[in-house]
This record gives structure tokens, C-alpha cells and sequence, in this order.
């Protein structure tokens, strides 16, 4: 996917190439890779709730910011999203056209719809869910 990487919300940036990456076995979380195969490449994981909610308005706060800005680009005419990332090294602003990571959230969801998350995590976390619940509720019947 090519994105663009911006001083400010305002101009008009250079293009980045970015991997975005979904696995149904890891079904909260999106990978983003910008500069793939690069050996300057940066390696993202953040919640794929927030590229949804980002699609209509704004979503998250701290280190991974998403929104949709409305106005048409003046190079695509589209209306754009963008997504702030701030670690301790910097920060980065993105943005990419909306009609993408629509095409590419529509893809995730039909992987896995929302609300059924829960029934792709690997066996050994409902494993461990069941020994918390044996932890927590040990003694009750003494």
C-alpha cells in the first residue's frame, strides 16, 4: 500500500511504502511495516478497532492515533485517513486514502467478523482463561 508521511496534517507529504498485515490467529491486531524490506523498515502492531473507528471519525489516544479527515487531497480529490504513531524515537503522521483501508478493513472483517475475535485466539490462551477461572474461584464450595 503506498501511504504518505507529513510534517503536519497540511502539506502535502512524500510517499511511503507501507505492508499492512492480518492474521486471523492474532484477530485484535493489524502489522504495519513501512519501508518493507528495507533495513530502516519500522514494525507496527495496534488494534484493528482502531483503523474501523478511524474510517468515520477518531480513534484512539498515547501512541497510535487514527481519523478521517474529510476534506479532499489535492492530489487524489479523495477524503484521506491518518495515523499518528508516537514512540520515544519520534513521531510519524500517514495518511492514505480512505477508499484503501476501507477495501483493506472490509477484508479483515470478513476474516473475522467483529465480536467473534475471541473464537480465533489459540487454544492455549482458552487454556489459560480456564486455569485463571479455577484460580479465582477455588475455595468457593468450601
Amino acid at each position: 500500500m503506498r501511504m504518505r508521511v507529513h510534517r503536519s496534517e497540511t502539506d502535502l507529504g512524500h510517499a511511503v511504502a507501507a505492508r499492512f498485515t492480518y492474521r486471523p490467529y492474532d484477530p485484535y491486531a493489524i502489522e504495519a511495516v513501512f519501508h518493507p524490506g528495507d533495513p530502516s523498515e519500522k514494525v507496527w502492531h495496534f488494534a484493528r478497532d482502531l483503523l474501523v473507528d478511524g474510517l468515520e471519525g477518531s480513534a484512539g489516544e498515547g501512541d497510535v492515533m487514527v481519523w478521517h479527515d474529510r476534506r479532499p487531497s489535492c492530489e487524489t480529490r479523495e477524503s484521506s485517513i491518518f495515523i499518528r504513531l508516537v514512540s520515544d524515537e519520534g513521531t510519524a503522521l500517514l495518511s492514505a486514502p480512505r477508499a484503501h483501508l476501507q477495501e483493506y478493513v472490509v477484508v479483515t472483517l470478513r476474516a473475522v467478523a467483529t465480536g467473534t475475535e475471541h473464537e480465533f485466539l489459540d487454544g492455549e490462551l482458552n487454556d489459560l482463561d480456564g486455569e485463571l477461572v479455577q484460580l479465582t474461584c477455588g475455595g468457593l464450595g468450601d
